[in-house]
């Protein structure tokens, strides 16, 4: 998942910080909070990760994540989604 965040730094201009969220090498597993699960067959696995993506897509959320810089990516990891707060 790509993520296009923006700081106090870029308040006040068009750019924006490209972040991602994937589980390779476990960096990001646990931002869901659940584990991996087949989201074709596990409706209750679906609908949770649907609740957490609507609240990420609400205008000015904030999300207190760790990220690290890997080739020059930002890649989240060490987060929960619990951390995220509307403003």
């Amino acid at each position: 998942m790509r993520l296009f965040v923006k700081d106090p730094s870029t308040q006040t201009n068009p750019f924006v910080y490209s972040v991602l969220l994937y589980s390779k090498d476990k960096m990001g597993e646990d931002f869901f909070n659940d584990s991996p699960k087949n989201l074709w067959i596990d409706k209750s696995a679906r609908e949770n990760i649907q609740k957490k993506l609507d609240l990420l897509m609400k205008f000015n959320i904030y999300v207190d994540a760790m990220c690290k810089n890997f080739n020059g990516w930002f890649i989240i990891h060490d987060t929960k989604m619990d951390a995220v707060q509307t403003n």
